[in-house]
């Protein structure tokens, strides 16, 4: 039953402290009888409405660090309209979805029993979520400002969850990968994972998935040249690496270096490819499991 003048009572909303040496901007809205049972405490809507540019001059804004419990968060479809120099969400116990959210350095969302979802781009991205699944279009951008290279940010997309699925498509741009490897994790337990990767020849990629009582999928681009190693430990088959030559439209050839009922190993080369040096930033993915089929798709 709405009573405004009961909810007035109850509702505080006041400026947060300053923490961790950031300037004071943010506001503290809460509950006073927040830990009643859910029946009989207040419930509400935060709704933050952000100035918004345009995809070619978009708002440029400056961070967001926000710890919100018990609130479904939903982040509208932004497309480059409005920035972010830092974006950090730690939610508890309801879904995160965004439609479209950019940070110019980082994203970091981590979730407790919720799933998180949506599309995401920035440098560096890590979508934690404990108990919840992640559906995610993750896309590492490039950064061509020189006084944000000198913050020596590495490009990665790190996902990790356990007991619910994993599944994502990750975007790499082949200007993020100068100087080094984009780091592509992806960890659960008891769940599948199902991650695709897409990315320009020039693109330069280190991979790594590990998975409990459960099936791994990856797909690397057509244009993958590396390596791959993939382990399972008392698996139910045997690690598979799909691999079609005679079809390969840009005549790659693939070697197998191990092979056992628990481990395979090898490289795929383009025509014509030299041989790695110790200093080359080679292309390379790794898979290891724990009673779970490995698939990887070249």
């Amino acid at each position: 039953m709405d009573d405004w003048n009961a909810f007035q009572r109850d509702l505080v909303v006041c400026r947060s402290d300053s923490y961790g040496g950031r300037v004071n901007s943010g506001v503290n809205i809460q509950s006073r009888n927040a830990f009643m049972i859910p029946d009989v405490r207040s419930a509400f809507d935060v709704t933050i409405h952000l100035p918004a540019g345009t995809p070619s001059s978009p708002v440029q804004l400056q961070s967001i660090f926000a710890h919100i419990q018990d609130f479904e968060v939903s982040i509208d479809d932004l497309q480059d309209r409005v920035t972010f120099n830092y974006f950090s969400l730690n939610s508890m116990n309801m879904p995160v979805h965004a439609g479209s959210l950019v940070a110019r350095r980082a994203l970091y969302i981590h979730s407790s029993n919720a799933p998180i979802s949506g599309s995401f781009k920035a440098i560096g991205i890590t979508l934690d979520a404990a108990n919840g699944e992640i559906t995610a279009n993750a896309s590492v951008a490039s950064e061509r400002d020189v006084h944000l290279r000198r913050t020596f940010l590495r490009p990665s997309v790190r996902l990790s969850s356990t007991n619910r699925a994993i599944a994502a498509n990750v975007s790499l741009d082949g200007q993020a990968t100068v100087g080094g490897n984009v780091q592509v994790e992806a960890r659960t337990t008891n769940a599948p994972i199902d991650l695709a990767i897409a990315a320009p020849e020039t693109a330069r990629m280190a991979v790594s998935t590990h998975n409990q009582f459960a099936p791994t999928r990856v797909a690397l681009p057509d244009t993958y040249v590396g390596d791959f190693a993939l382990y399972t430990m008392r698996g139910w088959q045997q690690p598979v690496v799909h691999f079609d030559r005679e079809h390969d439209g840009r005549g790659r050839a693939m070697r197998v270096s191990s092979f056992s009922d628990h481990r395979v190993s090898g490289d795929v080369r383009g025509p014509g490819s030299p041989p790695p040096t110790r200093f080359d930033f080679r292309n390379r993915v790794s898979m290891s499991a724990q009673n779970g089929d490995l698939d990887l798709y070249l």
